[in-house]
């Protein structure tokens, strides 16, 4: 329940995804006390599912994509 919650805050056109991305690229130590615990938890998770995955099931090209308040089609 928690992993859902966390990659859809993430997804969400929200402060965090420009600020968490913002101090990732600027390396902003300062930031690590707003989104330190949130950074190493996305961390994790995306670790986790890449370890885990099964190859036979990703072969090709995939395509993620962010939001943006696209149209379904």
């Amino acid at each position: 329940k928690i992993t859902k919650h966390i990659l859809y805050l993430y997804s969400m056109e929200t402060f965090i995804y420009g600020e968490l991305n913002r101090a990732s690229r600027s390396k902003d130590e300062s930031q690590i006390k707003h989104y330190g615990a949130y950074a190493a938890a996305l961390s994790y998770i995306i670790y986790s599912a890449n370890k885990n995955r099964r190859g036979d099931k990703l072969k090709g090209t995939n395509t993620l994509y962010r939001g943006l308040k696209m149209e379904k089609d």
